[in-house]
């Protein structure tokens, strides 16, 4: 029980935590890399707020420290480019930057700035060889990677992403968000046939196989009303109180009889 109460909190915790528009893959965590040799960094759309097409640019700098003391080497642009949702890696390419830091642990982070605010997210960890420089690097400790940052505008985009995002067949979505469509308002009648049948095909469910740092939650979101409902006052005369009752207190003033069914007699 302990154990199933534990990965609800964890599974709640990133359900709430997935407003992003970048989720990594790779570079994996542990791995090792030298430094001369280009590195790929590969990554996909969450399906979150922001989308992947209102990102104006994203720069990727290398970094070391823990997650309490991050250090980058912001002078030292790994590079920069613009995001699509075709495009699902980018090549880090290090070997101007090996006389930042020492042999060590690094990760990256990716930078991204569009019209409705900033993001800012890491990968995992890994092992860089072949580095010349000074600064120790090092993971102080730390095996997750950095919290990240969302400061995107939401506003009422969220329903409008969630809108166009229903264009897409749920079974066809990726990510960690999915998007369903919206109930809709019951008619006045039914005009369904009267036998049950299924109306969409069912999703398959896969479960893990070996122990993972990171679990990979989905959650499903669908768009508010689409309609608004009207109130009135009802003006209809009320109803006269109902006979053969009484009230509560009255209770009090009865006599208990156990062949009752209410169990006092009546008056």
């Amino acid at each position: 029980m302990l154990a199933f109460y534990t990965l609800f909190l964890l599974l709640s915790f990133i359900i709430v935590g997935t407003k992003a528009d970048y989720t990594f893959t790779s570079p994996a965590a542990g791995q090792t890399f030298a430094a001369s040799s280009p590195i790929t960094i590969k990554f996909e759309d969450d399906g979150g707020i922001p989308a992947m097409t209102e990102i104006t640019s994203t720069q990727v700098l290398l970094c070391t420290g823990s997650n309490s003391a991050i250090s980058c080497f912001s002078d030292n642009l790994v590079g920069t480019f613009t995001p699509s949702e075709s495009k699902t890696s980018y090549e880090a390419n290090l070997a101007s930057l090996t006389s930042l830091g020492s042999n060590g642990r690094y990760f990256f982070q990716f930078y991204s700035v569009g019209s409705g605010g900033t993001t800012i997210h890491y990968t995992e960890r890994f092992t860089l060889t072949g580095m010349t420089g000074t600064t120790k690097a090092t993971d102080g400790g730390d095996t997750t990677p950095p919290t990240g940052s969302n400061s995107f505008n939401t506003g009422n985009d969220d329903d409008s992403v969630i809108t166009k995002s229903n264009t897409i067949p749920y079974l066809s979505q990726t990510g960690r968000i999915r998007y369903a469509p919206m109930q809709m308002q019951p008619g006045s009648k039914v005009t369904h046939a009267l036998t049950a049948s299924r109306r969409f095909p069912t999703s398959s469910v896969t479960y893990f196989t070996d122990y993972t740092l990171r679990a990979y939650a989905i959650t499903t979101k669908t768009p508010s009303w689409s309609y608004t409902i009207s109130q009135a006052p009802n003006w209809v005369a009320t109803l006269p109180s109902p006979t053969g009752y009484y009230a509560a207190s009255e209770a009090l003033k009865r006599t208990i009889n156990a062949k009752s069914k209410r169990g006092y007699v009546d008056l």
